[in-house]
């Protein structure tokens, strides 16, 4: 997978890793000098919302924090090493900690929950003037897809596909890499859709690029479609957007959703770790100037028991302190870290 780092060499990520991983024993914390968020490549929603924590956080915490891009799943970065925290979603958070499905084989037990944030809708992207209406009416049409650098986007697609009983089998997949590719190859006319967020800069180009702009179809939203939704992608669920909420939309929309996830390593300090989402959790009304997703992050909801991953001991700290840590969370948290050892 291609990496780019911004702001950061890699004897300044081991210096940081190192002084992670050291045992504070002095009554008052110890911080690092700066930690790495890492998230997907250029002007997809994680990517846009992950800079809004860097470029906000920097200048509230004890510590700065620089980003790292990759073409894939930022969750490798956390078990390498390479960075401390990563946005990702609920679905392949859980799928990469347990080595389950695209990670069969390479589970990543380092995985903790810093924040469980909004959910992240995401839907087939079309051109307006298409005459495509519905999802069924892609069947045999050309669909970005294989996604092999991004799972999440794989996964995606196989929501939408589910909703209204349909596989990857029924259309002509357009093999890409990322939904970068994916919304590109919209753009270029190589597929007829592409899926891709309605909040994105990848399709606020598309829309502005495109004559006519683009739209989005609707998943099955019924009780039926949403339980053919979850037994295909277990996390998944329908979601209803308006058309105020993003691109593309003409009246209230029904997309597929998952929940956002900033994640930390396991090797995060406790200190750092607290500092950290309670950055977040104090910053919401300043992260939402910088991106409307945050809009959809609630406070009293940060921390709950529908999660894939276990929280962050620091996290945990400061949950406890604000009361919103439950018995109830509790509970999911230790049957989770028994899976991490």
């Amino acid at each position: 997978m291609k990496i780019r780092s911004t702001a950061i060499i890699l004897s300044v990520s081991l210096m940081v890793t190192g002084v992670l991983l050291v045992t504070n024993d002095s009554p008052a914390a110890q911080f690092p000098p700066s930690i790495i968020i890492s998230f997907n490549e250029g002007g997809a929603t994680l990517n846009m919302m992950g800079n809004a924590i860097a470029a906000v956080l920097s200048n509230k915490l004890p510590f700065k924090i620089n980003v790292k891009t990759i073409s894939g799943g930022s969750s490798m970065l956390i078990e390498t090493g390479e960075s401390q925290a990563a946005m990702s979603v609920s679905t392949d958070s859980g799928q990469a900690f347990r080595g389950a499905d695209h990670y069969k084989g390479h589970a990543m037990p380092h995985l903790r929950l810093s924040v469980a944030g909004s959910p992240l809708s995401q839907g087939f992207a079309v051109r307006a003037n298409s005459s495509i209406k519905t999802i069924q009416d892609l069947r045999g049409k050309k669909v970005a897809g294989g996604y092999k650098a991004s799972p999440t986007q794989w996964w995606d697609v196989t929501a939408h596909l589910a909703s209204v009983g349909m596989t990857w089998n029924d259309v002509s997949v357009v093999n890409v890499n990322t939904i970068g590719e994916a919304v590109r190859a919209l753009i270029e006319g190589r597929v007829e859709a592409a899926n891709a967020s309605v909040s994105s800069g990848l399709i606020q180009e598309a829309n502005a690029t495109i004559k006519g702009g683009i739209r989005f179809l609707s998943v099955d939203g019924s009780p039926e479609g949403t339980r053919r939704m979850w037994v295909a992608a277990p996390g998944y669920f329908p979601l209803v957007v308006q058309p105020e909420e993003g691109i593309g939309l003409i009246g209230p929309t029904t997309l597929s959703a998952k929940d956002v996830y900033v994640k930390l390593g396991s090797q995060v300090s406790p200190d750092v770790g607290y500092e950290f989402t309670k950055g977040i959790a104090n910053n919401l009304s300043e992260l939402e100037k910088r991106h409307p997703d945050f809009k959809l992050f609630k406070r009293e909801k940060l921390c709950k028991p529908n999660i894939t991953v276990p929280y962050h001991e620091g996290a945990i700290r400061y949950y406890k302190e604000v009361g919103l840590w439950s018995s109830e969370v509790e509970k999911v948290q230790a049957e989770l870290m028994k899976l991490a050892k």
